[in-house]
């Protein structure tokens, strides 16, 4: 499985690699949570999905038990868009803009000129200082106020969502 190449990798090369973070299964949500759950026990610091899953959907109700359990670990979920060349994400409202503009992301970190693999170390700073900016705003709120936080702004999506008719 991939996410068990991530725990070898960053075991290795922990110069390279201080962390890592899971790739999600949701095309069968069950497995999907039971593996990020698995992943979170192995290290991962969260966890990726796509935002096409077969064509579905992320607000599509069999996903919901995947961000319940993500809430309930207070881990975060990194968004990688996915479209086939007949899923055009701005048709679809899901550039990394309107993701911001949805409240479904708070940020989006710059890749360097030509991609993050043509100069790693930038685009690792630019991460980094995403993140530390992020827990800073994190750091002053009790767990529960973070988990009243983020139930807030998922229930704010989907309300965002309905009136878009999506």
């Amino acid at each position: 499985m991939i996410n068990d190449g991530f725990v070898e990798i960053c075991a290795k090369y922990p110069d390279y690699f201080p962390g890592w973070v899971a790739q999600g299964a949701m095309t069968a949500p069950d497995a999907g949570v039971r593996e990020a759950k698995r992943a979170l026990d192995n290290g991962a610091l969260g966890v990726q999905i796509y935002t096409n899953i077969a064509g579905r959907p992320l607000d599509d109700p069999a996903f919901e038990p995947f961000f319940a359990a993500m809430n309930e670990l207070n881990k975060p979920i990194w968004l990688h868009p996915a479209r086939a060349a007949n899923f055009p994400a701005t048709n679809m409202k899901i550039t990394a803009q309107d993701m911001v503009r949805f409240g479904v992301i708070d940020t989006v970190v710059t890749e360097p000129t030509g991609g993050a693999h043509r100069d790693p170390k930038a685009a690792i700073a630019a991460t980094g200082e995403a993140i530390a900016n992020a827990l800073a705003e994190l750091k002053p709120l009790s767990r529960d106020a973070v988990r009243k936080q983020r139930r807030e702004k998922f229930l704010a999506m989907g309300r965002s969502m309905s009136r878009l008719g999506g």
